[in-house]
């Protein structure tokens, strides 16, 4: 089977200390194909693992750069779509294989337009919400006709499952991203300092404003905030983000880190983690690794979030999306909340692995 992108099952870690080896094991041999592959490896050496990357791809560029289209991007992310669909080719031609499985919009796309042979299933594993209103409608046909030319489609919330037309639905099924608990720490925290947490990608609509909004709302020596994610491809925002931090009041308790490799560490020595994301998030999975780690979560409800804490009976609290203020009287209102976690045991890898086979077969 050919697996494209870095995350192909909600993560990489639970990809390939879990996934693969049950892929293996049942029979599989799976062929990664992703651009910075030599990023993934050092990642995973650092955790005593080596893994095996074809790094045959030409990177994807955001199709908007500071919330604005970029027409550049746009023609850059083209050509290497051409470019890409000639390795996808040569990857079917030579190792035939029984799947493909997509992760990711612009590999959603590509592996529509493949012709990848009778006996290869097409999974679009989709973890995207999309404004199908925008273009006049044509995101939202685009995407209708994407899921049309695949075998099966994984969607990874009801949220998303609702993009879909009706007459898709028959090859939709909704799995929750798995999530292996004993890759998070049960830490110990709420000492004097409240610290509160985030953990996200650099890109604007993640919230990291809100965050530094939040932040300056609670200048008290009381709070610590904290923000740890990966900045590539968004530096000059990373430093846009840590100059406003140097210039606030309370900034020596406020910390803008880049990645950060152990990051079940550094959750599990936070009192809350917030989730800010300004667009609909699919299914983020902050809200189950924060709880993993016995910190509640904090956040916007948009997308698939509200879903999520009812469906897993989640800790934490949700307001709705943009309402700062609402999220500042929240964590003020801590010490007076009592939290109870969730049993994740139906989301652990072992359970998940079997309905995610399912669709590797016809």
């Amino acid at each position: 089977m050919v697996l494209t992108d870095a995350d192909f099952v909600g993560g990489a870690e639970t990809n390939y200390q879990y996934i693969i080896p049950q892929l293996l094991k049942n029979g599989w041999f799976p062929i990664f194909v992703s651009s910075g592959g030599e990023n993934l490896k050092s990642y995973f050496r650092k955790q005593g693992l080596e893994i095996v990357v074809v790094p045959a791809f030409k990177k994807y560029y955001s199709f908007s750069v500071r919330n604005r289209v970029s027409l550049t991007n746009i023609f850059r992310t083209w050509l290497n779509v051409v470019r890409n669909r000639q390795v996808l080719r040569k990857l079917i031609s030579k190792h035939k294989p029984s799947a493909v499985v997509s992760n990711s919009m612009v590999s959603h796309w590509l592996l529509a337009f493949a012709n990848t042979g009778t006996g290869c299933r097409k999974v679009m594993h989709l973890h995207d919400i999309v404004n199908g209103r925008k273009a006049f409608g044509l995101y939202g046909k685009g995407l209708n006709w994407i899921a049309g030319r695949m075998d099966a489609v994984i969607a990874v919330s009801e949220a998303v499952r609702k993009q879909l037309s009706p007459k898709l639905q028959l090859k939709v099924n909704k799995i929750y991203n798995p999530a292996e608990a004993t890759l998070y720490i049960a830490g110990r925290h709420s000492g004097k300092i409240m610290r509160i947490g985030m953990f996200a990608r650099y890109t604007p609509w993640k919230g990291h404003r809100d965050f530094l909004e939040i932040a300056k709302a609670l200048p008290s020596g009381n709070y610590q905030f904290i923000c740890y994610g990966n900045y590539s491809g968004n530096e000059s925002y990373f430093e846009e983000l840590k100059a406003i931090a140097a210039t606030m009041p309370n900034a020596a308790n406020i910390q803008i880190n880049g990645f950060c490799y152990n990051a079940a560490a550094e959750m599990s020595k936070c009192d809350i983690i917030l989730q800010l994301s300004l667009l609909p998030d699919a299914s983020p999975k902050i809200l189950v690794e924060s709880n993993m780690c016995r910190v509640p979560v904090y956040g916007y409800e948009g997308g698939g979030v509200k879903e999520l804490f009812e469906e897993f009976s989640l800790a934490g609290v949700l307001v709705p999306s943009g309402d700062k203020q609402a999220l500042v009287n929240a964590i003020k209102d801590f010490p007076n909340r009592e939290f109870a976690f969730p049993d994740f045991s139906h989301l652990q890898p072992a359970n998940y692995f079997t309905r995610f086979e399912q669709m590797l077969v016809s």
